[in-house]
């Protein structure tokens, strides 16, 4: 244990960070999770779609059209895609996580959803 009232000091602060640091990440970790599973559950029902048309592969024209009928889906996965953006954000202006590691984060997610756009 420290002796030197500063050095005591340090000790508490880095506690507090910890837990805060900790606490962000787990918030991008869930947001980030709940968003996959939306696409997940996305890519789900434009198989199971297509399964129904009796198509052996995607066929851009079907997807299309499936792309069309579940709009409301698809915004509802851009609103999440926004707000796990924003938590990032929200996490490297605190000093959790370094600019390059979010914006990793972020073109991996980005990059997730245009596969689902084909």
């Amino acid at each position: 244990m420290a002796k030197i009232k500063s050095a005591k000091k340090r000790i508490k602060i880095a506690e507090k960070n910890r837990l805060l640091n900790r606490e962000y990440k787990f918030i991008v970790k869930k947001l980030i999770k709940n968003y996959l599973n939306a696409i997940q559950e996305y890519r789900e029902k434009k198989i199971q779609y297509l399964k129904n048309l009796q198509l052996e592969n995607f066929d851009n024209v079907h997807a299309q059209d499936f792309n069309n009928n579940n709009l409301q889906e698809f915004k509802n996965i851009e609103s999440k895609l926004s707000n796990t953006f924003s938590q990032i954000d929200k996490a490297v202006k605190k000093g959790v996580f370094h600019s390059n590691t979010a914006a990793r984060k972020k073109s991996l997610l980005v990059k997730k959803l245009k596969n689902e756009q084909l």
